[in-house]
């Protein structure tokens, strides 16, 4: 197999990720939410841009707004994904852009008049044009991507985790979280700090991920504590 590896600060990274205890059958649920610039749509389909990559094959929840009063929900799946281009953000950093083309699933049901109107309010038609094929939008009009990557937790801490899932993503990444542990749920928001990618002999692609907490709640932390004495730490060696 295949490994790939990308980190921050590797120093900085040992020193956040604190004293990590393995465990076994714990699950969870990241659940991924990013924003994305329509670059066209139709009836059947959106092409877009992203800050981050979406995954070929893969159903994402795809929330189309032309304003406050209208909004329709549709279920779509990623045909392709490529990086487009690299771009300075308002720090100067670069910052990847990809491209994808996604293709509505439940267009046959009640939500394709939802749609229809979608694209009459939204789509620039010319004088005479059928509501056929594929428009622009405004540079303003923007999407929502939902979907959710169930992962099982490798090891543990109060200040991270590591996990393997099936999605790689960008170092500094924020995700919502949620570790199913024995006697609760665990949810919170943690960033992403290493990656390490690897390829089966199946051609499957894991990623290892280590992840910070976000403002991890002091009840949480409380409770996890707890857990790590309770359930993996050795008595007498106090968690860090």
């Amino acid at each position: 197999m295949r490994a790939v590896n990308r980190s921050s600060d590797p120093v900085k990274s040992r020193k956040r990720s604190g004293r990590r205890y393995p465990v076994d059958n714990v699950q969870g649920t990241l659940h991924f939410n990013t924003e994305a610039r329509i670059l066209n749509v139709s009836l059947t389909g959106v092409a877009l841009e992203s800050a981050l990559p979406v995954r070929v094959g893969r159903s994402y929840s795809v929330t189309l707004r032309h304003d406050d009063e209208q909004q329709v929900s549709l279920s779509a799946t990623v045909a392709w994904c490529h990086l487009q281009e690299t771009r300075r953000n308002q720090f100067g950093e670069s910052m990847p852009i990809y491209a994808a083309g996604l293709s509505f699933n439940d267009t046959l049901t009640e939500k394709a008049g939802l749609l229809m109107r979608f694209l009459e309010r939204s789509a620039i038609i010319t004088v005479g044009q059928r509501v056929t094929g594929r428009f622009r939008v405004s540079n303003e009009q923007l999407i929502s991507l939902k979907t959710e990557y169930e992962f099982v937790v490798k090891n543990v801490s109060l200040r991270g985790l590591l996990l393997e899932t099936d999605l790689s993503p960008e170092i500094g990444a924020v995700f919502e979280i949620e570790v199913v542990l024995p006697a609760y749920t665990l949810q919170t928001r943690a960033r992403v700090f290493r990656v390490r990618e690897v390829r089966s002999a199946e051609k499957r692609v894991i990623a290892e991920v280590e992840m910070e907490y976000v403002d991890l709640a002091s009840d949480d932390r409380a409770r996890l504590s707890g857990f790590i004495a309770s359930e993996l730490q050795p008595p007498g060696n106090p968690s860090s």
